[in-house]
C-alpha cells in the first residue's frame, strides 16, 4: 500500500515539533505540536522511544516534542521511572 504525503503529524510540519524556546512563541508552538501529537496513531510508541533514549547520548531525542511531551516532561517521567525501579 502506498500513500500520498505524510502519514504522521510530525511529517507534515517537522519544524513545529522543534520550537527554539520554551517560553513565549516557543511555548505556544510546543502546545500546538502536542495537540498534533494527540491525533497521531503512534504517539505512545513515539514517547516511549524518546524515554528509552533519555538516559543515553542520543541528542536527537533530548529536544523537541515527542509523543506529546516536552523535554522537561520526558525528563520528569524518566526520573520518576528510574527512582521507582531503584526502589523496587
Amino acid at each position: 500500500m502506498t500513500t500520498d504525503g505524510p502519514q504522521f503529524p510530525c511529517q507534515e510540519d517537522p519544524e513545529l515539533f522543534f520550537p527554539n524556546s520554551s517560553s513565549g512563541v516557543g511555548l505556544a508552538l510546543a502546545e500546538e505540536a502536542k495537540r498534533e501529537c494527540h491525533r497521531c496513531p503512534i504517539k505512545d510508541a513515539c514517547r516511549e522511544e524518546a524515554l528509552l533514549r533519555e538516559g543515553s547520548s542520543a541528542a536527537k531525542y533530548r529536544y523537541g516534542i515527542w509523543g506529546a511531551t516536552t523535554p522537561a516532561e520526558r525528563r520528569a517521567i524518566y526520573d520518576t521511572r528510574r527512582k521507582t525501579a531503584v526502589a523496587a
